[in-house]
């Protein structure tokens, strides 16, 4: 079975969809409810990078597409809770979606695996 996130970012590839039409799609997916526990809203955030990012390591010619979507996912409206304030994680200090929060992380975690598999294959 498909990730939700899946179905629409095979609909921007396809061209079915633009980026500006596709990251509130994904926003909503993502962040179905501002006032459920952070953990699982990063969990969810999670999620929403490691497809965007699996599909631009599957095809590189993506990057402007992604890059389109980010942008886009960037300037929504900022998440409210139920009692009106921005809903802040990583410890207050990310906003979503402004801040594009758990997507450094993401990068960080990619880009310290390739690091490390790049020095074992240069050592063994």
């Amino acid at each position: 079975m498909t990730h939700p996130c899946e179905e629409v970012l095979q609909s921007l590839w396809d061209g079915h969809l633009t980026a500006a039409a596709a990251a509130p799609k994904l926003a909503a997916i993502t962040i179905p409810d501002p006032n459920i526990d952070l953990e699982e809203i990063e969990g969810h955030l999670w999620i929403l990078w490691g497809k965007v990012l699996t599909c631009l390591e599957k095809v590189p010619g993506r990057l402007k597409t992604v890059a389109d979507l980010i942008s886009h996912i960037s300037s929504l409206r900022p998440v409210l809770t139920k009692s009106g304030e921005q809903l802040a994680l990583d410890e207050g200090t990310q906003h979503a979606w402004q801040d594009l929060p758990v997507l450094g992380w993401h990068l960080g975690e990619r880009f310290n695996c390739e690091y490390c598999r790049s020095i074992s294959r240069a050592i063994c």
